[in-house]
């Protein structure tokens, strides 16, 4: 039984660790525009806190959480997934912004200088 518990315990915690270097972090960044993908990403950090509080209170005989920890191993999936998917997005509108600038303006080099010729 000790090794079940050791994991439990030392999977709560890193959670933790995880969660408060989480809200720290937001606290930094909490003014930035691309914050978004970091709060998915938080909820994702509290859904896996909450599953292991479960693990633990389950280990220590509190209640029995085998059906119901593939719910919360799914929402936690689902949520880094979804924050994965959504950063890529933000980067690639980040990048066809910045195509668009630099073309932008290499076409008003292009019309300056056409000018000075004339």
């Amino acid at each position: 039984m000790f090794p079940t518990t050791g994991f439990a315990i030392t999977n709560f915690l890193i959670s933790l660790f995880i969660l408060v270097f989480a809200i720290f972090y937001l606290r930094s960044v909490w003014r930035s525009n691309s914050r978004n993908p970091w709060l998915l990403l938080f909820f994702a950090i509290i859904v896996f806190f909450i599953l292991q509080v479960a693990n633990l209170l389950s280990v220590a005989g509190y209640f029995s959480m085998v059906e119901a920890r593939w719910v919360f191993d799914a929402v936690f999936l689902a949520i880094v997934l979804f924050t994965l998917i959504f950063q890529y997005y933000l980067l690639y509108l980040s990048e066809l912004k910045h195509s668009k600038k630099k073309h932008y303006k290499s076409d008003y080099l292009k019309k300056k200088s056409n000018k000075s010729k004339k």
